[in-house]
Order: structure tokens, then sequence, then C-alpha cells
């Protein structure tokens, strides 16, 4: 399944930090295409690293156009994305993903979240498969739309990543995303993959190391972040 991980040419620094984490913790090297809101392409990353410019970045207004207009070019039903700053802090834990991938033809399933962003919010279980319990968010649950790692389907994506939204905050509280009769699947422990949210206001957060998610908090080992440090990785 193809992955999409959006930046921006004032963002595309993280790329460096990021790509090492995905290549160390991910369950294989899995082809990683960048969604670059900018010119920028020529970016040192690993082979399995791929970088399109969606041209200009004309500001936060036009990040809904920038992407939608990129989806609407390409035939994936299903794809992971993903953004720049969610750093990977774990081992990624495959036999959740394919349980979760088994259900991604399910009937009306738009998204299923591949981290802990569904944990606490309302739900309901949907099924157990090997032993893993799926929850689906409720109609009325914040966040159904979330710009954390998830499996979309692109019909869902693109019915709410509508043109003229300004950033993902606009799109992820889009109230038109309540009681949209789609499914929203998840975990509440075991998740895929957990990532810190690295970078805010354009800094790399004091603790960009951490996932710090409701009641869930994570650190990543800090033998890891020593060697990132040294190595002038982050």
């Amino acid at each position: 399944m193809n992955i999409f991980v959006a930046t921006s040419d004032s963002c595309i620094s993280a790329l460096k930090p990021f790509s090492f984490l995905f290549n160390k913790f991910w369950y294989s090297k899995e082809k990683v295409t960048v969604l670059n809101r900018g010119v920028i392409t020529d970016v040192d990353l690993p082979d399995n690293f791929s970088i399109v410019s969606l041209g200009e970045n004309k500001g936060m207004d036009y990040w809904c156009d920038d992407l939608r207009n990129y989806f609407l070019s390409i035939d994936d039903d299903h794809f992971i994305f993903m953004q720049e700053d969610h750093f990977p802090l774990k081992e990624f834990n495959k036999k959740t993903y394919d349980v979760l991938l088994s259900c991604i033809n399910d009937d009306m399933v738009g998204r299923i979240a591949i981290t802990n962003d569904r944990a606490y919010d309302p739900y309901s279980h949907y099924k157990t498969i090997d032993g893993v319990n799926i929850i689906q968010s409720t109609q009325d649950s914040m966040y159904r739309i979330s710009c954390q790692p998830s499996i979309w389907k692109r019909e869902y994506m693109l019915k709410h990543m509508l043109s003229g939204l300004k950033g993902p905050w606009e799109f992820e509280l889009l109230k038109n995303q309540y009681h949209d009769g789609y499914t929203i699947l998840g975990l509440t422990e075991n998740y895929p993959i957990l990532v810190s949210n690295a970078i805010s206001k354009g800094k790399y957060d004091e603790e960009w190391f951490r996932s710090h998610h409701v009641n869930d908090h994570y650190e990543m080992d800090m033998d890891i972040v020593n060697y990132m440090i040294e190595k002038e990785i982050i």
C-alpha cells in the first residue's frame, strides 16, 4: 500500500529524522512518497523515499486544495497518509496492522487509524480478529477525520478534503464528518505505530521524542535519541 507524507518547503528538513525513524521502526522499507507543498525536491533521503513537488506553496489557505488535487490524480483506492512531523517512536506492530488492513473493504469503512487517536473518543466494539479487538468511532465522535497516521479510503478523503479549507485544522474539524454514515476504525492498545507530533509552530518541540495523547504517554528509547543528536540526524 502506498504511503504519502505531507510536508512543505518550510518543514522539509524534518524528513531527515522522519525517514531515519521510519526505516528503523517500520516492518519493511516500504515505498514512501513525500508530497511537498513547495518546489524543493533535492533532498538527501533513503532510496525508498521520493518527493513530488505540488508547486509553489501559497500558504495554509491552499493546504486542502494542493493535496486534494494530488489525490484526485492517483488511482489508489486506499493509501496511508501522515505528516512529516509524525516521528515513529517504536517498533511497528505488523500483526495488528494486518488485522486492521483486512477491514479496508468492509462496507463504508472510510478511515482506519493505525495509531492511538481513536482510543479516547466515544466508540463501540466493531469486531474481533485473531484476538485483536477493533473499535469503531461513534457517528458524533470528535476527530473522525484526523491527519494522524491512518489508512484512508480515497473516496472518503475526497468527500471531506474540500477545496477552500484552510489547513489541516479546518479539515479535522469539519462539521459534515458527523453522522456521515462512514465507519472509522481503530484500536485501544497494541497500535501498529506510535508517533510524536515533533513540530509545533515551525519548531521542534522540546519533547519531540515523546507521544502524548490523552492518557497515552510513550517515550522513545533515549539511546536512539542520543544517537540521532550525536549523528546530527536531528
